[in-house]
């Protein structure tokens, strides 16, 4: 099928497809004068055109959070949280590490390189850190990101850009309410 780009630009602003039991979105960028026409072929579609994998855990806030350790961010599915836990941001995760799909374990446990989203109210705060073939991700009630190289079988990154202490007072805030309801999004490029 010939499409212009023209056409591709009206109706199309994302393509959807299967690779490997991964759904990836990518944009579509047309450069109308250089490319006159585009023929897209569905059916040759291979895993060299999937360059990200992303996930998505919902989780929620808690009186305890403080958000205070300067090495670690943690969210856990579990449902209670002391005062100890100075790097946990949210409670009740839908996911933890032996959860994830395989396809995004398998960059995680790569040199990858990893943005994490954290979501909660009006604020979106982005880390930055690598996978790392030692990890396990075998943990299934916790995630930690660190800012170290040390991994355990709850050790989701490592050196990441910033901890739990570096997140803005103000979405702390927010995540001591129960009622919050917080997004930790997980995308390897």
């Amino acid at each position: 099928m010939n499409v212009t780009s023209e056409h591709l630009l009206k109706n199309w602003s994302f393509v959807k497809f299967l690779t490997k039991g991964t759904i990836c979105t990518r944009p579509i960028v047309f450069h109308a004068g250089r490319f006159g026409a585009i023929q897209l072929d569905f059916n040759n579609v291979s895993a060299q055109h999937c360059t990200l994998v992303q996930d998505e855990i919902i989780f929620y806030g808690h009186p305890n959070v403080q958000s205070l350790h300067s090495r670690t961010v943690e969210i856990t599915k579990e449902e209670n949280l002391t005062l100890r836990g100075d790097c946990i941001i949210g409670v009740r995760a839908a996911k933890a590490c032996a959860d994830l799909d395989e396809s995004l374990k398998s960059r995680l446990m790569s040199d990858s390189k990893i943005r994490i989203e954290i979501m909660a109210g009006s604020y979106t705060y982005e880390i930055v850190g690598s996978g790392d073939s030692r990890l396990t991700l075998k943990n299934k009630h916790d995630i930690v990101i660190r800012k170290t190289n040390f991994v355990c079988p709850r050790t989701l990154l490592v050196r990441c850009d910033k901890a739990s202490s570096d997140l803005p007072r103000g979405m702390v805030e927010i995540l001591k309410d129960p009622a919050t309801k917080g997004i930790f999004r997980i995308t390897a490029e």
